[in-house]
């Protein structure tokens, strides 16, 4: 009797198999890990709040709600970052996860106006603080805090996702260390006031650690110039191969904080060939890489096409730079500033 056939004995149907269930990133593990942690804590830092009647503790609770939802937010967008591209998302979803990190932002923001909003009031109309129980929730929501923020460091990830919910979590940190800190001051000298001042301080550190998370996200998506990389010297780095005469519309942007891409158009001798310009190209990127460029691509044209005697440059929006080293009979090269 024959043995029934292996997989490999089966003949192929041109079809690829299923893929199986994509493993959890570095950074998806430790905001899974991150989200448990500020859970757990969350229902025991309002009965808390609710007990003493501390705002201190309330406007903390409160930020962890947001911790809470941000962490959710961050897992699902790590998820859909990391699926390859395809026909309708050629780079990949990788904005995804620039997407969560801004609304991470921006529920920061949220929270401070309506923290700052009741602070005023309650420093108007004091209210009456039972301390023991701002100084546990404060002590434990420290502790949990920088926990989950070092499980996210230990992690090694550095999208602008992870470190959004990092940065939350040290924000939190801070939110608590002022809930300890007013939960002692009240309990020593009976001042109510602190409480109000302290969920000010609270406040303060939120929208610290908000501005330059804002400030990232929007650079991204505005697709701007990244931090650490310069147009020019790209662009000139470019110019310096061999096979390219003239350089213009260079464009540089993130695709998030962990990939740049540049794109150039290129202008090589006439009797350059298909096969001269593939290899140029991967000189070229090569090249780029030092310069922080994870993705390039180039446009080849004939140095012909680049300038004309009489009307000048094809593209009005290009300035002409001559690459070090050209022949002064050789046409300027065209070079965005």
């Amino acid at each position: 009797m024959r043995s029934p056939p292996t997989p490999t004995d089966r003949p192929s149907t041109g079809v690829p198999p299923p893929p199986g269930p994509r493993a959890a990133s570095p950074g998806e593990r430790a905001l899974r890990w991150a989200l448990a942690l500020n859970a757990g804590f969350l229902g025991v830092e309002v009965a808390l709040a609710w007990r003493s009647g501390s705002l201190a503790l309330w406007s903390d609770a409160a930020h962890m709600v947001t911790d809470v939802g941000a962490l959710a937010l961050a897992v699902v967008a790590e998820r859909v970052a990391a699926r390859p591209p395809d026909e309708r998302f050629t780079y990949g979803y990788r904005r995804v996860a620039v997407l969560g990190a801004l609304a991470n932002g921006a529920l920061l923001i949220a929270m401070v106006v309506l923290i700052v909003r009741e602070a005023i009031g309650r420093l108007l109309v004091p209210v009456p603080v039972t301390p023991v129980p701002v100084v546990v929730a404060g002590a434990v929501g420290l502790a949990v805090n920088l926990a989950a923020a070092w499980v996210l460091e230990r992690a090694g990830a550095h999208s602008l996702n992870v470190r959004g919910a990092r940065l939350h979590l040290l924000a939190d940190a801070l939110g608590s260390l002022a809930a300890l800190g007013s939960g002692l001051a009240l309990w020593l000298t009976g001042a109510v006031w602190i409480d109000a001042w302290a969920a000010l301080l609270v406040a303060a550190t939120i929208a610290w650690s908000a501005k330059p998370l804002l400030s990232e996200t929007t650079r991204v998506l505005l697709q701007q110039v990244p931090r650490g990389c310069d147009r020019a010297e790209i662009a000139a780095a470019i110019a310096q191969d061999p096979a390219v005469v003239a350089v213009g519309d260079v464009h540089v942007w993130a695709l998030d904080e962990g990939q740049v891409v540049a794109t150039a158009l290129c202008f090589g001798a006439p009797e350059l060939p298909l096969s001269g310009s593939s290899a140029a190209s991967d000189r070229l990127r090569a090249r780029l890489a030092p310069l922080g460029v994870g993705h390039a691509s180039f446009e080849w044209r004939a140095v012909a096409s680049a300038v004309s005697p009489a009307a000048g440059p094809a593209d009005p929006n290009a300035a002409f730079h001559r690459p070090p080293g050209r022949d002064e009979g050789e046409p300027p090269a065209p070079h965005s500033p």
